[in-house]
């Protein structure tokens, strides 16, 4: 027999979004019905009874409270989820009886499989990453690391390490920059991120850069969770273009020592390798700044300007204008030179050749990775010169051809003002 201590009819018709609870006392054998596993079920609350009936006998028998998941499935209806807890017990009068009772947890599971999949996606993120975690508590000083970071720091595998095992091979140059920036996140709460070094005896030396902060755990206690990614291969490349660079511009230096000691012997090339010479410094310096600028887009058009211009002005005016515009790393040389060919022009005969000279550069994007800028000089008692096609315009043509541009140059009463549209953005081919 089964006493039911709430109305399973009146239960299975109630709203989704109230409270689903019922409850029962089984004395005596079951209906006739076979023992099911948890499973998705097509049956109501009603249907589940003989189940529950069968594995309160086994309650009886074995004298051990049972506790299940019931999973409902109804057509056309969402899964349903019930928690059953059996629990045996004797009456005052020593017949020994099971209690029963359940509750509907289907928000609950489904709460936690949203949980479930959250941690499934953000697992996937950080494999595909590559990317490690570290968990430390505050209080106990413990750090939890994930596999990918037990891999980078050369720990024998997942799980709880004391800080001097976590931090076995890290560099002991950079503990300091470690402290001091978990004191930051402890103490104002900031986001953290630094690079440090793992040494391990026999392997190359690994970069790790690690970004974290301050968060209050499940339990209550302040902990500082920081994602770590490997970025030796960023480093090595970086030593590797630095060296590189240290090579092409002892080149430069070598050039222009040999192009200076021509004269010395030939008296009649000293104009020409005057001019030769500076234009080597100007590629030189310009090739100098663009290796140490960060951006991944190219060297800015107003450092380029600059780093050519500054070595020819003193007390001129002179004004940059315009957006922020990149010019592409392998355009860069052959631009350098019709910057330089013009800065010369100016300070021989222009606006850079007097002290009270003016020259305005502004510039536009004219989308397509095209620019157009306007170089315009003003000095006083100004004199056009007469028409020459020297070294100078002949370098300056065909750089503005391999960009595939326009150049047009207009000589008025006051100075010069020349036009030019030029592919500076250009993908490499």
């Amino acid at each position: 027999m089964v006493e039911l201590f709430s109305d399973f009819d009146f239960l299975h018709s109630t709203s989704r979004n109230m409270l689903n609870m019922f409850a029962w006392i089984q004395e005596s054998a079951p209906p006739a019905a076979p023992v099911r596993q948890p499973t998705a079920l097509d049956e109501g609350f009603l249907g589940l009874l003989p189940m529950f009936a069968t594995i309160a006998l086994v309650v009886l028998m074995t004298g051990a409270e049972a506790l299940h998941l019931v999973r409902i499935k109804k057509p056309d209806e969402d899964m349903r989820w019930i928690q059953v807890h059996e629990q045996p017990y004797r009456s005052p009068e020593g017949a020994r009886k099971v209690a029963g009772m359940g509750f509907e947890v289907t928000e609950i599971m489904k709460l936690q499989q949203g949980i479930k999949d959250e941690s499934q996606r953000l697992r996937l993120a950080l494999n595909t990453a590559r990317m490690g975690v570290a968990e430390m508590d505050l209080e106990t000083g413990m750090t939890t690391a994930d596999a990918v970071l037990a891999e980078q720091l050369n720990l024998p595998g997942e799980g709880v390490f004391e800080s001097g095992e976590f931090r076995k091979f890290i560099v002991p140059d950079d503990i300091p920059l470690i402290d001091a920036n978990l004191s930051k996140a402890v103490d104002d709460g900031e986001e953290y991120e630094f690079d440090f070094r793992v040494d391990v005896p026999g392997k190359e030396m690994r970069y790790i850069r690690s970004r974290g902060f301050l968060y209050e755990g499940g339990d209550g206690r302040a902990k500082v969770v920081a994602p770590t990614f490997d970025i030796t291969a960023n480093e090595q490349q970086k030593m590797l273009v630095g060296e590189m660079s240290h090579r092409i511009k002892n080149l430069f230096a070598v050039i222009a020592g040999l192009v200076s000691t021509v004269p010395k012997n030939h008296p009649e090339t000293q104009a020409m390798a005057h001019d030769l010479l500076e234009r080597i410094v100007s590629l030189g310096k310009v090739y100098d700044l663009a290796r140490k600028d960060t951006s991944m887009f190219g060297l800015s058009l107003n450092e380029m300007f600059g780093s050519v211009l500054d070595s020819h002005t003193s007390s001129q005016k002179v004004t940059l204008d315009g957006p922020e515009v990149f010019v592409s790393q392998h355009v860069l040389n052959t631009f350098t030179l019709i910057v330089h060919e013009l800065t010369t022009n100016a300070a021989k005969y222009g606006a850079l050749s007097v002290p009270d000279g003016k020259l305005s550069v502004s510039w536009e994007d004219e989308g397509k990775g095209v620019t157009r800028i306007i170089w315009e000089e003003h000095l006083p008692k100004f004199k056009a010169p007469k028409k020459h096609e020297g070294f100078g315009s002949l370098l300056i043509a065909s750089g503005v051809r391999q960009l595939r541009g326009k150049f047009e140059r207009n000589f008025g009463k006051s100075g010069v003002r020349i036009a030019m549209s030029l592919a500076l953005s250009q993908e490499e081919k």
